[in-house]
């Protein structure tokens, strides 16, 4: 999915994200925060960085391991990488980042940071 329609269903996922009380995604735009955890979510491998810019780990079969990463980690926010072309169209694995984003939401300050 991409072009206009693709936009006009993420800023309603935006729009959704925003008025939430338990999650909370943006894009990243702060700093000072102590311990923050990126994200590069595929679907056969996940990339799992912390605090430093190296990557520390990388997970295949995503979703379960993933949380349990994270909820080891503690961290103070989590960072998905947002796959989107450089024309801007978003793909389907756009649309996956969100939904796992969204899902983090629920338990930690979550950020979408534009991988272009």
């Amino acid at each position: 999915m991409g072009g206009e329609i693709g936009k006009r269903v993420l800023r309603k996922v935006w729009a959704d994200i925003d008025g939430r009380r338990e999650g909370n995604i943006r894009f990243l735009s702060k700093q000072g925060e102590r311990l923050i955890v990126a994200v590069d979510y595929g679907e056969k491998k996940c990339g799992v960085s912390y605090g430093e810019v190296l990557p520390r780990k990388t997970i295949v079969a995503p979703t379960s391991k993933l949380k349990e990463v994270i909820a080891d980690l503690k961290p103070t926010i989590v960072v998905f990488g947002l796959p989107i072309s450089m024309s801007g169209r978003y793909s389907t694995q756009t649309f996956k980042v969100v939904r796992s984003a969204l899902s983090f939401s629920r338990k930690y300050k979550v950020y979408l940071c534009d991988e272009r």
